[in-house]
């Protein structure tokens, strides 16, 4: 029993326990303003009846000239997307009417100069609604991990500061998290009238990353 007991004396007194007793916890950050390059908005189609299979069948003959249009400048399959099929009961004066069907399709373009074309192709189908317009950048994912390495970075140089500055040295960094999930905000706007022009410049948007770091330190 005094032998066990004294391996456990030993083991809590052990450099490594010491040294994770003696530490400083830092939050790293790194952040970079970006221009979106890509543009997407969702369109949508609607009809009104008593069969919900004709109804579907009228928004597909509403959307074929749409949708044709679209690919026709340059908008490819994978970039158009039927987000969802909604088929809900219709009332006139309080009383059921038939149903009321919408199907959406979110469009998403990757050049600014085809936003415009591709609006327009979408009030010239006689469109129900043309709205969730979003900003986003193809190559975020990239950006984001070249960001967290620079957050690590960061919160390195938060610690040895600290460190320096309480008269001890900065040791081996003896564990970090990510922090939140790295994805820029989410940018939406309504589409504008078409008199007017649907966008004049994309602005930018921030890519940022965040770490959660600890440091050993020593004298």
């Amino acid at each position: 029993m005094k032998v066990a007991a004294l391996a456990m004396v030993l083991a809590a007194a052990s450099p490594l326990t010491m040294a994770m007793d003696r530490y400083v916890a830092v939050q790293g950050e790194a952040s970079r303003a970006v221009a979106p390059d890509e543009v997407s908005f969702t369109v949508s189609f609607s009809s009104e009846g008593e069969q919900s299979d004709e109804l579907l069948k009228d928004i597909e003959a509403k959307a074929k000239p749409f949708l044709a249009a679209i690919k026709k400048l340059g908008v490819a399959d994978k970039d158009i997307q039927g987000t969802r099929f909604d088929v809900s009961p219709r009332y006139v004066d309080g009383k059921a009417a038939g149903l009321r069907a919408q199907q959406s399709y979110r469009v998403t373009v990757h050049d600014f100069d085809l936003y415009p074309k591709a609006l327009k192709v979408a009030v010239d189908a006689h469109s129900d609604g043309i709205g969730q317009v979003q900003l986003a950048y193809s190559g975020q994912d990239k950006l984001y991990r070249e960001l967290l390495a620079q957050a690590v970075v960061d919160a390195k140089s938060k610690a040895a500061l600290l460190a320096n500055a309480g008269g001890t040295s900065l040791g081996k960094m003896v564990s970090v998290d990510e922090q939140g999930g790295g994805r820029a905000p989410v940018v939406y706007m309504r589409a504008a009238a078409m008199e007017s022009g649907p966008m004049q410049t994309p602005g930018t948007i921030d890519v940022s990353a965040s770490v959660s770091a600890r440091f050993a330190i020593k004298d």
